[in-house]
């Protein structure tokens, strides 16, 4: 009768059974990995067409992305700058130059008759202008440091036109830096003794330089438009 008893209990009844006292909880390790793999994918970031397929190349892949966000952005924001610095260069060449043969048949020279649109005439900075150029110039350089820190062969396996833009980020500085110096120097020729408005010889030469900075600055704006159209 004992065995039978004893055979009873150790039998499962529905399932159950009795068994020796579990002295600890299961440890459950949790698989970070996959949890990793998961979030990235979520993201965006985990793709194994462009070669990601671990947590620290999505880390890389991740920053190298908002690194091209910025990019884009700033070199939008170039463009715009110095489109509306350009507008503001149009009016000063209106008042200062207007196409004339002498600077007395100008808004600037006609003093009081000639109504020029902003007033900044000779030796005057032309504030609207030249805080223009500063805005565009910052955003300029801010567009390219930040460049330099894409990896480009990461961002061309997404979009090839980051190779070609690799290249033309160099041109787009180039015209900025010439841009700056035909400004600098044109805003400040007359203030020395070699040029003066004055002199119809010296004023036709000046209206050259003004010409030749206003096409400059349409190549600039040109530029980095071809540039923000190429990142986008």
């Amino acid at each position: 009768m004992n065995s039978l008893f004893a055979l009873a209990l150790s039998t499962p009844i529905w399932g159950f059974s009795l068994q020796p006292p579990v002295l600890g909880a299961p440890v459950v390790v949790p698989d970070v990995a996959s949890q990793v793999r998961t979030v990235v994918v979520e993201e965006g970031y985990y793709d194994d067409d462009y070669g990601i397929d671990t947590a620290a190349e999505a880390s890389a892949e991740a920053r190298n992305l908002a690194l091209m966000d910025w990019t884009r952005a700033l070199n939008v924001t170039t463009t715009i700058a110095m489109a509306v610095t350009g507008a503001f260069g149009i009016i000063q060449f209106y008042d200062e130059y207007h196409f004339e043969s002498e600077y007395s048949a100008t808004p600037c020279g006609m003093g009081a008759q000639g109504d020029p649109v902003f007033d900044y005439c000779g030796d005057s900075t032309p504030v609207p202008h030249l805080i223009g150029a500063g805005v565009s110039a910052g955003a300029l350089i801010s567009t390219f440091i930040v460049s330099t820190q894409i990896d480009f062969d990461r961002a061309a396996r997404r979009d090839g036109d980051w190779r070609t833009y690799e290249t033309t980020r160099w041109i787009a500085l180039a015209l900025g830096i010439l841009q700056a110096g035909a400004g600098a120097f044109l805003a400040n020729i007359d203030r020395t003794d070699v040029l003066n408005y004055e002199d119809p010889d010296d004023f036709d030469i000046m209206q050259g330089f003004a010409v030749a900075h206003a096409a400059l600055g349409v190549a600039n704006v040109g530029m980095n438009l071809a540039n923000s159209i190429l990142l986008f």
